[in-house]
């Protein structure tokens, strides 16, 4: 940690030192954060762009981040700089197997091995490769030869793995679950009809035919970073959860009591917890979205190394999260009040979920396209702090737009996107809270626009340090 902050600083006076990125790209691979050592290494290739050192460590950390077609533009680059790199030859026949193309990584085996026999690295890309072709002729037909196995297998495979040399040694899976561990058995001597019976798990894992993560797999590495962050978060007591509801509690309780005190007639007749609940609970649901969205990869722990988890999915669980935890607080706030006799009308849910799905997606956007452009200029950032606040002050939650005098203002204030989703909620709520001023059709709009700028801004800006 301390190695770090100096680097930092030092990078602070002096942005173009060589020798600080490359300290940094250290320090990150020893602390498994991928991400952030591709970023230095990018920036002392740069610096030095005729090392054909630095371009071969570069494509190794895109191996390893699962970016095979970057990592091989990379490596033969670095071959074209310097023919004999044998680093960049393994990097290269490691791409050229994850991609399916089994015949070529073959020939650059082949070529590695006359090189340096037993050069590092080269057992396990022989092994991998060995079980690759394996797989790929357990599922071709029996009249096929190996090598039109081989020059048909074309499809991009999203994960690279690396087995172990020898079957005696322990190998985990490289699944989701990440729990199924188990040692290699050995199927060469068993019988014949009998090697389907006594290949180990973790091998029939190995042999199985490489497949495209789908949106359910997506869905699942949110759902388990979802949990991860509240395991963390709470320290893993069931209980803590519970604690995330005292700040709603409290702003609502607070501002409730507020319009009790001052006598505030409320549109539509709407009850003043309705007007509160229906107002706060979507700008929760607007911010934390956001700052889930922005920071939910800087205290990632290395869990982007794990393979197939990208900072996307992180991004996604730190957003999902919020969006669930404000939804089910603002549908089950009532209980309590009708409990003790309150007469407050059931929400039309499908109203209420279509508007903290689209705050959650303004939120999810506007999160992820300042915080890139914030990475990228500084200046931003303080941009971003004062339009917060100026979408918190116009989104409504002191105030009808309806009611609103002089009509230039609530004009004015019905470009904030938000002012239409929380209209809309107390509409859910009470059918006659007037509406005739919104739409939910700008703030989906905007949503849509942000999002797609965000990716944009996430896929082309640097991330920062």
């Amino acid at each position: 940690q301390a190695a770090r902050l100096a680097c930092q600083r030092a990078l602070g006076l002096e942005p173009d030192a060589f020798r600080g990125h490359i300290l940094m790209a250290r320090i990150a691979l020893a602390s498994s954060n991928l991400m952030l050592a591709q970023a230095h290494l990018q920036r002392a290739v740069a610096l030095r762009p005729s090392s054909p050192d630095l371009r071969a460590r570069l494509a190794e950390v895109m191996t390893q981040r699962s970016q095979f077609k970057a990592a091989l533009e990379m490596a033969a680059s670095a071959r074209a700089l310097n023919g004999d790199h044998f680093g960049a030859g393994v990097v290269i026949t490691r791409c050229h197997i994850a991609l399916g193309r089994l015949a070529t990584a073959q020939n650059l085996l082949d070529q590695l091995e006359q090189q340096r026999p037993n050069g590092p690295g080269l057992a396990k890309v022989r092994t991998l490769l060995a079980l690759r072709q394996r797989s790929a002729s357990a599922v071709a037909a029996p009249a096929a030869s190996p090598q039109d196995v081989a020059s048909s297998a074309s499809e991009d495979v999203e994960h690279d793995v690396a087995p172990p040399a020898a079957s005696s040694q322990w190998v985990s899976a490289p699944s989701s679950d990440a729990g199924l561990a188990a040692p290699l058995v050995d199927t060469a001597a068993a019988p014949k009809g009998e090697a389907s019976t006594r290949e180990g798990p973790v091998e029939a894992v190995w042999s199985a035919a490489p497949r495209r993560r789908g949106v359910l797999d997506d869905i699942a590495i949110i759902h388990a970073l979802i949990l991860r962050s509240l395991k963390v978060k709470h320290r893993g007591n069931p209980f803590g959860v519970a604690v995330e509801l005292l700040r709603p509690i409290a702003v609502i309780v607070g501002h409730y009591y507020l319009f009790w005190v001052l006598h505030r007639p409320m549109p539509g007749n709407a009850p003043i917890i309705v007007f509160v609940v229906g107002g706060f609970t979507v700008w929760f649901a607007f911010s934390t979205t956001e700052m889930g969205a922005a920071n939910a990869s800087k205290h990632s722990g290395g869990i982007i190394a794990l393979n197939g988890v990208t900072d996307i999915h992180l991004r996604c669980a730190g957003a999902v999260w919020p969006i669930l935890f404000n939804l089910t607080f603002c549908l089950l706030a009532m209980i309590p009040l009708k409990m003790y006799g309150a007469e407050l009308p059931i929400p039309n849910l499908v109203l209420t979920f279509g508007v903290f799905a689209i705050a959650g997606s303004l939120g999810f956007g506007f999160g992820l396209l300042f915080e890139r452009l914030g990475s990228a200029w500084p200046a931003v950032k303080v941009v971003e702090k004062l339009l917060s606040w100026i979408l918190y002050i116009s989104a409504g939650m002191y105030f009808c737009v309806a009611t609103v005098h002089p009509p230039v203002i609530a004009d004015i204030m019905l470009y904030n996107p938000l002012v239409h989703l929380v209209e809309y909620e107390r509409h859910a709520f009470v059918s006659g809270y007037p509406v005739s001023l919104v739409n939910l059709t700008y703030p989906l709009c905007s949503a849509v626009v942000l999002c797609f700028f965000g990716l944009l801004a996430h896929k082309w800006l640097p991330a920062s340090a």
